[in-house]
């Protein structure tokens, strides 16, 4: 009676190699987060700082008086693209959506028209020419090639760079639009006070802050002023909220 041998399978390699292909996977996307993360961060910046100068620029400031740090130009920044957001979801451009549309439309169109070959070919007709001429041509078309990588990377940076700037110099104008209207408007809870010591130096609208000073509108001199910080006191009124009907209908 023979007996019949029993082959054991090896165990199944996946379980143990599950944890390291996934840290591997890990380890190939983190490169791609840092550069998303280092363009954002940019993006950011680039907006909050535009938004900034031309916010200051449009209510007369000099912004070289009033620069901010880039974390404050990160955050003013993000400040802008929620604002902005915000605006086109209420407003839409409809015109400029149906020029991108029918833009993107027609660039695919024409990317999917099939390509005719030139006949005879070029490669032949070049091989006819003498060794010179052939590296010449061959030149020629290496520097126009390079030129126009040139350019199509500049086109790239200038878009990258405008876009975010138009961004910010949009949300500036707006928030120069509503400092204004509230300066019109006179608001006194809005009003602040600047004290140094026990004199006041101003009362009116706070425009705008820095680390070393602060840009403030006068009432009382009906004019935009830049004081230094240092020993400073912003004295500001609490500021009352309207109770809700709700809040009236069960007070006794």
């Amino acid at each position: 009676m023979t007996k019949k041998a029993v082959v054991k399978s090896p165990a199944d390699p996946a379980p143990a190699e599950a944890p390291a292909r996934m840290i591997v996977s890990l380890g190939a996307l983190l490169p791609a987060l840092l550069t998303a993360a280092t363009l954002l961060g940019f993006c950011l910046h680039l907006i909050g700082h535009a938004d900034d100068i031309t916010y200051l620029a449009a209510l007369g400031i000099e912004p070289d008086l009033m620069p901010q740090t880039a974390e404050a130009n990160v955050i003013m920044g993000y400040g802008a693209v929620m604002n902005q957001g915000a605006n086109l979801l209420v407003t839409p451009p409809i015109g400029k959506i149906a020029v991108v549309f029918v833009a993107v439309t027609i660039a695919i169109w024409i990317s999917q028209v099939p390509a005719r070959r030139a006949s005879p070919p070029f490669k032949t007709w070049l091989s006819r020419r003498p060794r010179w001429i052939q590296r010449l041509i061959v030149s020629s078309f290496a520097s126009v090639l390079g030129l126009v990588m040139v350019v199509a990377f500049g086109v790239a940076l200038l878009v990258v760079g405008v876009t975010p700037a138009g961004v910010g110099m949009s949300s500036g104008k707006e928030r120069a639009d509503k400092m204004r209207k509230r300066i019109a408007a006179s608001e006194p809870e809005h009003r602040s006070e600047l004290w140094r010591g026990e004199k006041r130096e101003a009362q009116g609208y706070l425009v705008s802050i820095n680390n070393e000073r602060l840009a403030i509108y006068d009432i009382d001199s009906t004019s935009l002023r830049v004081f230094p910080k240092d020993g400073l006191e912003i004295r500001s009124a609490l500021r009352t909220v309207a109770p809700s009907r709700s809040g009236d209908a069960a007070a006794p």
